[in-house]
C-alpha cells in the first residue's frame, strides 16, 4: 500500500526539459483527480448533508480516492507519478529485491558518492557544491535544475540499497586504485593552494612533479570503474525518463 506520511525525499539534477515535462504530466494529473473529487461530492450530495453525514461521506470518498490512488487511476501529486516510474526502472535494472541493510556509518557519509566525478554538464553536481552556485575552485557555475521526490519509506530502501550494494565491487577497487595512485598534480597543487591561503610553494611545485602519475591503462581502468557506479540519483534520473517518455 502506498504510505502518505513518513515519506523520505531525494533531490537530484534532472534534464530541465525533464522536469518541465513531468511538472506539465503532474499538473494534469491533479487536475484529473480534482475533477473526480468534486464529481464524487456531488454524485454523494455532500452540499446538502451536515454533521456526521457529512463527515462520514467525505470519509467515504477520502477512502475510495486512495483506492483509486493505489491501483494508478488517480495520480494527482508527484509521488504518486513517479513511483511506478522508479518501480519499473529498478525491476528493469533486475534491482527490484530484497537487499542487506547498509554497513554501519555509511548512511552518515557527506558528499557525492566516493568514486563519482563531478561531471562538466552537473549531472553529479551534489552536497559539495556550496548554495552560491561555486564549486570546489570557486568558480562560478549555473545551479543546474534539481527534482525533489518524496518516496515511500520501503520504496526509498530500496533505492538506497541498491545503489550502495551494486556499486560496492566498484567503490572499493576505486579505493585500491586510489592507494596505489593517490592524486595527480592537478589535485595536489589545487590542495597546496588550499593550504596555503592561495599560494603554491616551490616545494609543493616539485613533490607534484615527483609524484607516481598513473600509466594510461590505468586510467582507462579508473573509468571503467567509475562507469560502474550507480546513485541513487541515476535511479531516479532513470525512472524520470520514464516517466516523461
Amino acid at each position: 500500500m502506498l504510505q502518505v506520511s513518513g515519506l523520505k525525499q531525494f533531490v537530484t539534477v534532472v534534464p530541465t526539459e525533464q522536469l518541465a515535462a513531468l511538472d506539465q504530466l503532474v499538473g494534469e494529473a491533479a487536475a484529473a483527480e480534482r475533477a473526480w473529487l468534486k464529481e464524487a461530492r456531488k454524485r454523494e450530495g455532500l452540499a446538502l448533508l451536515r454533521g456526521a453525514a457529512a463527515s462520514e461521506v467525505r470519509r467515504l470518498i477520502r477512502v475510495e480516492r486512495q483506492r483509486l490512488r493505489e491501483l494508478g487511476e488517480l495520480r494527482g501529486t508527484r509521488t504518486l507519478v513517479m513511483v511506478p516510474a522508479v518501480r519499473a526502472e529498478l525491476n528493469a535494472r533486475g534491482l527490484l529485491k530484497e537487499w542487506d541493510d547498509l554497513p554501519e556509518g555509511e548512511r552518515s557519509v557527506p558528499g557525492r558518492p566516493w568514486g563519482v566525478a563531478v561531471d562538466p554538464d552537473g549531472t553529479h553536481w551534489g552536497p559539495d557544491d556550496d548554495e552560491n552556485g561555486t564549486g570546489e575552485e570557486g568558480e562560478e557555475r549555473k545551479r543546474p535544475p534539481r527534482l525533489a521526490l518524496e518516496l515511500p519509506p520501503e520504496l526509498a530502501e530500496t533505492v538506497i540499497r541498491a545503489a550502495y550494494w551494486t556499486s560496492a565491487p566498484a567503490v572499493a577497487q576505486l579505493r585500491e586504485w586510489d592507494t596505489k595512485w593517490g592524486d595527480g598534480p592537478v589535485v595536489q597543487l589545487r590542495e597546496a593552494a588550499r593550504r596555503n591561503g592561495g599560494r603554491i610553494t616551490e616545494l609543493d611545485m616539485i613533490l607534484a612533479l615527483i609524484s607516481p602519475r598513473p600509466r594510461a591503462e590505468a586510467l582507462i581502468e579508473r573509468e571503467h570503474l567509475r562507469g560502474q557506479i550507480v546513485t541513487t540519483g541515476d535511479l531516479i534520473r532513470g525512472a524520470l525518463a520514464r516517466a516523461v517518455q
